[in-house]
């Protein structure tokens, strides 16, 4: 290990991003570089200076400990991908979306209402209906989670409009489950 560090050392930097950006290329290809091993290409791509590729691996990986109920390895996967990830980039919106609904099933309000700001700021940027619509719902639950039950049906009520208007049966029901509430 020593000599390695010493080498890796006495590399410049834009040599150094160059071999991990290339070792991120050719671990990508292996069949570890999917579910929690995409972090580890990720972080390759993180420290080559590729952000787009690096979030995409972090998101994967932050994906796959989401679906086996790995809540703090998904913690620090989709944070490190809201990191890396551009600003307008449309990926960090299910970073945030997923973001927010762990800090909901753990009961972290604050980092959660931070989250919900984000997700809120980023759909009327991107003004994508969907995402205002998903940034309604989630806003509606927040507020009914809170207490704040006539803001909560208000803004339930505006995105189920809004799903409707899009023609998203998934969002309407959600909000409609909302309102039932």
């Amino acid at each position: 290990p020593l000599t390695r560090d010493v080498a890796y050392l006495g590399l410049e930097d834009s040599e150094r991003q160059q071999m991990h950006c290339s070792l991120g290329e050719r671990i990508a290809e292996a069949p570890v570089a999917s579910g929690l091993g995409a972090a580890i290409v990720a972080r390759h791509f993180a420290r080559g200076g590729d952000r787009e590729k690096a979030g995409t691996f972090y998101l994967e990986a932050a994906n796959a400990a989401w679906a086996s109920y790995q809540l703090p390895l998904a913690t620090r996967y989709f944070n490190r991908a809201l990191t890396v990830l551009p600003e307008s980039n449309v990926a960090r919106l299910n970073a945030l979306q997923a973001m927010e609904a762990i800090c909901r099933i753990q009961g972290r309000w604050n980092e959660r209402r931070a989250h919900l700001t984000e997700l809120r700021r980023f759909a009327s940027q991107n003004k994508h209906a969907v995402w205002g619509a998903t940034a309604l719902i989630r806003s509606a639950r927040f507020d009914l989670d809170t207490g704040r039950l006539a803001r909560g049906l208000t803004l339930a009520q505006k995105g189920e409009q809004a799903a409707r208007m899009l023609g998203s049966a998934v969002l309407e029901v959600e909000a409609q489950a909302l309102m039932a509430d």
